[in-house]
């Protein structure tokens, strides 16, 4: 029997009155008080959280102020100013260093089986720093700045594992991210309707996000993508940890988020990840066929029935259609695609001048990089000797996943949890492949979070088989 009791509780998770609270907070105080006004805030958040064990809390709202929320916020809409003259510098980082010597002091250090080959990359990610200097980095104290807020990032892979050691961590921090991954479609659906988004409405900001009546936004990205993977992996459990038509509903806004920013990589990338699992990772009884069909049908529905939203669709489909002319030889998809006969070739000449280590943190990095085309920028950075690390690290996290499902009895019930990783992972490769760098030795917050996230929630199942059943 469909209990609406259940999916209530999973929709507003313990605190959830309070995480809105401060996101609303932070909106007035963004949009509509003075820069010291808005910064005192910042730093109480920041104050607040460090005395905070709630890590799953305060992850999911330092995500908000990168990934957006409702059309506010967003890289570089959430900063305080450090230093004069130089770069604001995202609340996000601030929290990063306090997540660092949290886990520093923690007592937690749970075992996390790709942890030595993580300190190989961190070497050679210092090997670049010091590889960019000999290759030349020229400009002020502004560039060395660049460089901090590139890296700083990283450390994420090393803070997480420890202060998320626990299955309820993981369970929380994507309660948090559904709701915000469904209101973003909503978002998504408002603005295709109205033409401004939810902050543009109430004259908060004046981004524009039609053109030529199309959509090309993508509300939340990394928010649907940390969301898509949490539904996807607590599918597959056999006791339900959140309530199956809520991972439904989540699950349909994510691809709807997806399919209606018309981003061809993004929409296969989604469509791979729940294809893959929805075959050799579920056992699915007519119940829950029903379920699933009846949700994504009611979104086909009620989609078709809107003249914009079906004008959007269609604009989708002839992007997608593109991809045929692609397959067939076109390499510029119709002419809608310069990453291989333009952006990939220039990236790639410079590399051949230097393709053993590549360019480093040098000028080359930000003169020729170009993070459209992500395994040609990580061959520019780090040469071939990094992109061959780099790219061992992730299918040895791959490899370790799967030896562990084949090795595992049937007695754990949820293992098939190991495959929705790898699946989700092909998925997003293929995403850093086509439609932009998602991996790499340095990145943005709004990038390395959800990473984190990945390979820190996979390292916790690998070590504790037995958190699959909590």
């Amino acid at each position: 029997m469909f209990k609406f009791k259940n999916v209530f509780k999973s929709i507003l998770p313990k605190g959830g009155v309070k995480f809105f609270l401060f996101i609303l907070v932070t909106i007035v105080v963004t949009y509509r008080t003075p820069r010291e006004i808005a910064s005192l805030w910042y730093v109480v958040t920041l104050v607040l959280y460090f005395n905070s064990k709630d890590e799953a809390f305060w992850l999911a709202f330092y995500l908000v102020t990168v990934d957006g929320f409702m059309g506010f916020f967003g890289i570089y809409s959430v900063t305080i100013q450090l230093i004069p003259g130089l770069p604001a510098i995202e609340l996000v980082q601030f929290y990063i260093v306090l997540s660092m010597i949290k886990a520093l002091r923690s007592k937690n250090r749970p075992y996390v089986f790709y942890q030595k080959y993580l300190a190989v990359l961190l070497l050679y990610l210092i090997f670049m720093v010091a590889w960019g200097q000999l290759m030349g980095l020229s400009g002020g104290l502004n560039v060395y700045f660049r460089v901090m807020k590139l890296t700083l990032p990283m450390l994420l892979f090393y803070s997480v594992p420890r202060l998320f050691s626990e299955s309820t961590s993981y369970r929380r921090i994507f309660s948090f991210v559904f709701i915000i991954l469904i209101l973003a479609f909503i978002t998504q659906v408002f603005t295709l309707i109205t033409g401004l988004s939810p902050a543009g409405f109430v004259h908060l900001t004046e981004e524009q996000l039609m053109e030529a009546g199309v959509f090309r936004g993508f509300s939340s990205v990394m928010s649907s993508l940390l969301g898509l993977f949490g539904a996807l992996v607590y599918l597959s459990y056999k006791e339900p940890v959140f309530n199956r038509f809520y991972l439904y509903v989540v699950i349909a806004c994510a691809f709807g988020n997806a399919y209606l920013s018309a981003g061809r990589g993004w929409i296969v990338f989604f469509s791979l990840a729940i294809f893959l699992s929805f075959i050799f990772a579920y056992k699915f009884s007519p119940k829950r066929l029903f379920g699933f069909g009846a949700v994504f049908a009611a979104f086909f529905i009620l989609g078709l029935d809107n003249p914009t939203i079906r004008k959007q669709s269609d604009f989708t489909m002839k992007r997608l259609t593109t991809l045929e002319v692609l397959a067939a030889g076109d390499i510029t998809a119709g002419g809608t695609l310069a990453r291989l006969d333009k952006r990939s070739p220039r990236v790639l000449k410079k590399w051949a001048e230097n393709p053993v280590f590549g360019w480093g943190f040098s000028d080359v990095l930000f003169d020729f990089g170009d993070g459209h085309v992500g395994n040609q920028n990580i061959l520019l950075f780090s040469g071939v000797v990094g992109f061959m690390l780099l790219i061992g690290f992730l299918l040895f996290f791959c490899y370790k996943l799967f030896a562990r499902y084949l090795k595992l009895p049937k007695i754990i019930l949820n293992k098939k949890a190991y495959l929705v990783f790898i699946f989700m992972f092909l998925g997003w490769f293929f995403l850093h492949s086509s439609g932009g760098q998602q991996f790499s030795f340095y990145g943005m917050p709004l990038q390395i979070i959800p990473q984190a996230v990945f390979f820190s929630f996979g390292a916790l199942l690998y070590a504790k088989p037995s958190e699959l059943s909590k």
